[in-house]
């Protein structure tokens, strides 16, 4: 008589029991683990990513640049993101009067993909 396994009969998963005589046991240092692993917070969701894409004039872009350059002098490596990130949050801490001065002083701009150069 050929034996099938519990996978091929029915697709069903059958839980190892232990020989007879024995009981499971939990190790000090596994059950140390476990309380340990308990204590610890819960992770933080991540927090959804977005790439975006956007025109802006050149001497601008030049700011961030240099903006780089500066943190590099100062011995944090940053990236244009992160310099990005920084503004928009020091911009939403201001007054509504001041953000709205601050956009109103922003040359207006095209807000279409810069043509490719022909060769």
């Amino acid at each position: 008589m050929v034996k099938k396994s519990a996978a091929a009969v029915g697709g069903a998963k059958v839980k190892k029991s232990l020989p007879v005589g024995k009981k499971s046991q939990t190790s000090p240092a596994l059950a140390k683990q476990k309380l340990a692993r308990l204590d610890r917070p819960a992770k933080a969701k991540k927090v959804k990513l977005v790439w975006d894409s956007f025109t802006m004039p050149a001497p601008e872009y030049q700011v961030i640049l240099t903006l780089k350059k500066r943190c590099l002098q100062a011995g944090l490596q940053v990236k244009k993101s992160e310099i990005l990130r920084a503004a928009v949050a020091r911009l939403s801490a201001l007054n509504d009067a001041t953000v709205i001065t601050a956009i109103r002083h922003l040359e207006g701009i095209k807000a279409d993909r810069p043509r490719k150069k022909s060769k």
